[in-house]
């Protein structure tokens, strides 16, 4: 998590992944307010639980070397949240609706969503080579399979 703090602003945008990989993921602007996406309440556990495992598939596709050609990946990435920032530096947070705040959020969730969803797709037919020893790989095809078959 990162925060940016503007003088003369009332609010901090934070800046948070949402996920348990921050080396992959995207960072999007957060901002507590009430309607945001990134939070789950237990009500909500269901769809918390899509949206880790949805990142976690794309972690254990990586670590499978099943994502062709990573890079590339990573730039799409870093392109995402170049353009996030862009739209976050432009706010005027003191004077900007919270209603635009959450659309800016909710843009940065499906923007993520469909990068994710589309590296998936793209790789998923792509052979497993999880490299290491014995046990590593035999650990990580047994905790893949499990992730798979919660699906």
């Amino acid at each position: 998590m990162n925060i940016e703090y503007r003088m003369g602003q009332d609010m901090c945008t934070y800046w948070i992944t949402g996920s348990s990989t921050p080396c992959i993921a995207v960072f999007k602007p957060f901002w507590p307010i009430p309607g945001e996406e990134l939070t789950f309440s237990e009500k909500r556990e269901s769809f918390a639980i899509e949206f880790w495992k949805l990142r976690e598939r794309l972690h254990r596709m990586i670590i499978q070397n099943r994502i062709e050609d990573l890079p590339s990946y990573i730039r799409k990435r870093d392109s995402l949240e170049q353009e996030l920032d862009d739209m976050v530096s432009v706010l005027d947070e003191c004077s900007c609706k919270e209603d635009e705040l959450l659309k800016v959020m909710n843009y940065a969730i499906e923007k993520e969503r469909k990068l994710i969803l589309q590296t998936i797709i793209e790789n998923q037919n792509n052979r497993a080579k999880i490299k290491g020893n014995i046990y590593f790989r035999s650990y990580w095809k047994k905790q893949n399979r499990k992730l798979l078959k919660d699906n």
